[in-house]
Formats: C-alpha cells, sequence, structure tokens
C-alpha cells in the first residue's frame, strides 16, 4: 500500500507542480491588474458607496442585489425618490454567486435598512450559481484575497478555471493605457453611474442573438433554506427584506413557466415570498437589450414603473 502510494505521488507530482506553477503566474498577473476597464472591478465602488451610506445617511438605505439583471434592469434614482431611501445597486454577475452577494451587503445594512433580492432564478436551481462559479475566482483575484481565490478552485473543483484566467489577464494587459484596443462592447468598471447602475447600453440597438443559460431545473432545497435562513437573520437585525422576483422576457418566461412555478412554491412555502408575481415583470422581448434578463432603457422605465408600487406597499 505504501509503495502504490508513493507511485500514486510521483505520478502526481508533475500535476501538482504545473497547477502550483500556474496559480503563482495567475497571482502575478493579478497583482498588475489594471481595474480602469474590469466589469467586475465595480465591486469596489458599490461597496464604497454603501459603506459610505452606512456610515452618514440619515433617512436609511435600499440596496438591490442580484446578478445582472439587477444592473441592467434599475434605476436607482427613481427608486430611492420613491421610497425615502438612499439606493445602491450592487448587481453585477450571475456567476458570483448570491451566497457572496448576502456577504458582500449584509454587513453594511442597519436596522431600518432595505434589501432588496432580486436574484436570478437559476440562483435556487443551480448549486454552482448560488456558491459562485469561476466569476467569483476571479473577484478574490480582483480583492487580492488569494487563499479565497485558491479555495475556491479547489471547492468547485474547477482548476481549469485557472488557465481560463490567466488568458483573461493577459488579454487586459493588451489592453492597458485604453485607445482603440479597447472593444466598445466590453462592459467597463467606468460605464456604472453613482448608483451603482449599468448605463453604457443607453442608445444602442438590442443585439438580435441572446446567449442565456435556461431555468429549467430542479429547485435546490438546501439553496432555499440557506437564502431563508439568511433573510431570517438579517430581518433579526431589523432590516427589511423583500424579494422581488428578477425581468424576465416574456418569451423565455412561458418557455420556463413550469421551473419558475416550482422556484415560487418552494420560496412560498420558506417563507420568503417575491413581493410580486414573476408574470407582472415578463415584458416583451424587444424591451431586452442583449439577454432576456437586460433590460433596455425604455425597459427600465417600465420595469420602475410595475415594480415601484410593490415596493412601495411592502413597506408600508
Amino acid at each position: 500500500m505504501k509503495r502504490f502510494l508513493k507511485n500514486l505521488f510521483i505520478a502526481l507530482l508533475p500535476l501538482l507542480l504545473i497547477n502550483a506553477l500556474c496559480f503563482g503566474t495567475l497571482v502575478l498577473l493579478s497583482v498588475g491588474d489594471d481595474l480602469t476597464y474590469v466589469n467586475y472591478a465595480s465591486a469596489f465602488d458599490k461597496e464604497a458607496r454603501l459603506d459610505s451610506l452606512s456610515a452618514t445617511s440619515e433617512r436609511g438605505i435600499v440596496a438591490v442585489i442580484g446578478g445582472s439583471n439587477t444592473r441592467f434592469g434599475f434605476d436607482s434614482r427613481i427608486m430611492e425618490e420613491a421610497l425615502g431611501r438612499d439606493a445602491v445597486n450592487m448587481g453585477i454577475h450571475i456567476g458570483l454567486g448570491l451566497d457572496f452577494m448576502f456577504d458582500q451587503t449584509a454587513p453594511s445594512l442597519r436596522a431600518g435598512d432595505v434589501l432588496v433580492v432580486s436574484a436570478e432564478y437559476n440562483q435556487f436551481t443551480d448549486r454552482v450559481i448560488y456558491d459562485g462559479d469561476i466569476a467569483l475566482t476571479d473577484m478574490y483575484l480582483i480583492k487580492r484575497r488569494w487563499g479565497k481565490a485558491f479555495a475556491h478552485i479547489i471547492d468547485t473543483r474547477n482548476f481549469l478555471s485557472a488557465y481560463k484566467l490567466i488568458r483573461t489577464r493577459i488579454k487586459r494587459r493588451r489592453m492597458k493605457g485604453g485607445g482603440n484596443r479597447i472593444p466598445e462592447n466590453m462592459e467597463k468598471r467606468t460605464e456604472y453611474n453613482r448608483y451603482g447602475d449599468f448605463t453604457a447600453h443607453y442608445g444602442r440597438t438590442p443585439k438580435a442573438e441572446w446567449h442565456t443559460q435556461r431555468c429549467t431545473g430542479d429547485v435546490d432545497p438546501t439553496t432555499v433554506k440557506e437564502t431563508a435562513d439568511r433573510i431570517a437573520a438579517l430581518r433579526e437585525r431589523g432590516v427589511r427584506v423583500i424579494m422581488l422576483p428578477p425581468t424576465y422576457a416574456e418569451s423565455y418566461f412561458r418557455s420556463d413557466e413550469n421551473a419558475i412555478g416550482n422556484i415560487v412554491r418552494a420560496l412560498d412555502e420558506a417563507g420568503i415570498g417575491y413581493v410580486c408575481n414573476p408574470a407582472a415583470v415578463s415584458y416583451h422581448d424587444s424591451l431586452y437589450y442583449d439577454s432576456p434578463y437586460h433590460l433596455t432603457r425604455s425597459g427600465i422605465d417600465r420595469h420602475m414603473a410595475t415594480i415601484m408600487p410593490f415596493l412601495q406597499k411592502a413597506l408600508r
């Protein structure tokens, strides 16, 4: 047995060394990141606003968490004025995972503050998304939390992510200095407004093809329970939590309606049901930009007009 283990170690040693070298290279490249044009680096700006409001706001905070449906789908100035609270849109990307989104936001919220949870449906059907995929590894690297990044690669067993992220950083290096090297449609840290809403697509022509993972899986009961536990802990601290269904294009909603119905029932049974019927925030496909979750400027106006009465009613 000892001989077998020794031979196994010798056989695996080159692979271990290659992965160690790969991760070391990734860390070195991350240290030199120019975060001006990195979408995920908008987390620094959003967190800074949230922390500042937590320390100074006299009328309270309304924060929104979720994936890119929230950063594309809200006009936080309208929400701020309608709810009488200082607003911050924390949404960046679905792949960061709802678990991370709670961790990122909850410590800065106080009694009387409001947290709107508008997470994509896949957060409740795909455990990998809830826990964070390669996007979360990238976020940890951007924040220079090397141990967290390495642990996340191990936890998700996504060892190829290190190679993909090296390639991403090499591409970023080539764009350093800006100019014509940066694609027009690249999502940048600089294209968010002060509330955290993404605004770069305003005025652009919606894209003809969408590539989005459908909501067709079974509800993950562990994810629902953990979400309910997170919300219960916040409510015990006096934070008011509102579950808002994500906006979702009509054609996709019709195709995925059964799966969405299962999610609605699971959340209701866990005591964290949506504040409105998901169908109420499903709009015509023409109001979406490049994904069934990403609204155009006109779509945002429609969405805000739809959801504000529900949010106001929930806070009475």
